[in-house]
């Protein structure tokens, strides 16, 4: 007897297709371009129990119920396509039965919903069926075109996971930001095309003393300790995990950079482009008091939380009672009161702050 998966891939799509056979039922359902019948080998009468007392839970089901939604979506087989379905699913991490992504179609008449609307189904068939007619939404489309490897659309794809989630377009929330930066890796790692961010993406919190070193350079700010210090305090105050992007900055390198969140803090392609951006932010005219600090040539009282601010959160105002100010502030007061005898090796920075006696 032919397995759930092999019954259902066996059937090519030119072929003349048997119906569904459900308790005594006929059902023929339509499913993407052309009517599909699947014959199940064992045709049974639909559970009286819900949830269904033959349960393969969403987080367990196999490849082949990947292969035979990607049949029936018309969309050609290949690795990065179902390792793309299998991330989803592991991010969603499915306790319904038959159903991996969570969706919410009731098909063939069957209802089995839990506390939160997600259903329940009966047999593979069923999960499979409302996997396939949710992803033909149009709201879905994004995802369809990068299964098909034609175009990786994040903030698409970002819009249409966050619907499939939350049911709101504007809620990319942490599970959501999962599934889409797996999917990027995925897309890069099968050599479809670069994207942004790349995986050769270190995150900002991550940066060497060399990176700061070449921003102060290209910012014309002497290289010195007491500047690179200053800025990899700064740096563990952001802990941004934005590419290349250790001050959070959202300077667009046109073609090299992209959103890392909804604020938006780039991402940037190469180290480059990210000191680049850097530097080009501190060389802004509203920033000459961090400039006069970082040269160590004042420490203006007025001026400098007004910058900060401006850098930080958009406005002059920004680090009133703020506690991130308050607390960078004050580890910048520690460097500049001992600027002249500081014991620091740039090349070698410590790992959590320690005030220089």
């Amino acid at each position: 007897m032919l397995g759930w998966g092999a019954a259902l891939l066996t059937l090519a799509p030119s072929q003349a297709r048997p119906p569904v056979l459900f308790g005594g039922e006929t059902r023929c359902r339509s499913v993407g371009r052309e009517a599909v019948g699947v014959f199940l080998p064992e045709p049974a009468p639909l559970p009286e129990t819900c949830p269904p007392p033959s349960c393969v839970l969403g987080r367990e089901v196999g490849v082949d119920f990947w292969r035979a939604v990607l049949h029936f979506l018309h969309i050609p087989e290949s690795p990065f396509a179902l390792e793309a379905l299998i991330h989803w699913q592991r991010v969603m991490d499915s306790p319904y039965c038959w159903n991996p992504l969570i969706t919410t179609r009731q098909v063939l008449g069957w209802k089995c919903p839990s506390w939160n609307a997600a259903q329940h189904y009966a047999n593979p068939l069923m999960g499979i069926l409302a996997t396939v007619e949710t992803l033909e939404q149009p709201t879905y489309a994004a995802i369809l075109r990068m299964l098909h490897q034609e175009a990786f659309e994040t903030g698409r794809l970002e819009r249409a996971v966050s619907f499939w989630t939350t049911g709101y377009f504007q809620r990319c929330d942490k599970a959501c930001r999962d599934i889409v930066m797996g999917w990027n890796r995925l897309w890069q790692a099968h050599g479809i095309s670069e994207l942004c961010p790349p995986l050769t993406c270190v995150p900002g919190y991550a940066v060497g003393p060399e990176f700061y070193a070449q921003v102060l350079e290209e910012a014309d700010i002497p290289v010195t300790q007491f500047a690179i210090r200053a800025l990899w305090v700064w740096a563990q105050k952001e802990k941004t995990g934005a590419c290349w992007n250790p001050l959070a900055t959202i300077w667009e390198v046109p073609g090299r950079s992209c959103d890392y969140n909804r604020v938006g803090v780039k991402n940037y392609m190469s180290e480059a482009d990210g000191v680049h951006a850097t530097a080009r932010t501190l060389r802004l005219e509203r920033f000459d008091a961090l400039r006069r600090f970082l040269t160590m040539e004042a420490w203006d009282e007025e001026e400098l939380p007004r910058a900060v601010g401006i850098f930080v959160l958009g406005s002059p105002h920004g680090c009133y009672m703020n506690p991130y100010c308050e607390d960078l502030f004050a580890r910048w007061r520690v460097l500049w009161e001992h600027r002249d005898v500081l014991d620091f090796h740039p090349l070698n920075p410590p790992q959590t702050f320690v005030p220089v006696p």
